[in-house]
């Protein structure tokens, strides 16, 4: 610890760009959630939903335990209306660019307009178990 420290202060003193980077290196503490957060609140800003749910599947997945990487969201929206289905799911891509091009590796999407889903039962769909798959094995994680 007290090499850490004296690396810094001399590292602090020479270059000062460098100890930035080795700053950035160090884990950030990440609040929970963090991601199912940025969903929930992009998704109800951009469509006022009647309906929301956003749930995390990752633990249903072979991860690291508290990842957030495996969503299901369902939304009914008026804003939908009109909109075939391929369209509807290209609304809410849209909307979650950032999560979906980072730290998100799956979602799956229910987008419906009230009428739709009154008529399918008003529950939000169910998804399927994970398959299985050796990742977290090979990566020494399970």
């Amino acid at each position: 610890h007290q090499y850490l420290k004296s690396f810094f202060t001399e590292c602090h003193l020479l270059n000062v760009g460098f100890c930035a980077t080795i700053r950035e290196l160090k884990p950030k503490p990440q609040r929970p959630m963090q991601v199912q957060h940025a969903i929930e609140s992009k998704l109800q800003d951009a469509f006022q939903p009647e309906f929301l749910e956003v749930e995390n599947e990752s633990q249903r997945h072979n991860v690291p335990p508290g990842s957030e990487s495996h969503f299901k969201v369902t939304v009914v929206s008026e804003k939908f209306s009109g909109a075939k289905l391929r369209e509807r799911h290209q609304m809410v891509y849209g909307i979650l660019h950032d999560e979906v091009s980072g730290p998100v590796h799956a979602l799956s999407i229910r987008a419906q307009t009230p009428e739709q889903w009154q008529a399918a039962g008003a529950t939000p769909h169910q998804t399927p178990d994970c398959r299985g798959g050796d990742g977290g094995q090979r990566l020494g994680l399970s």
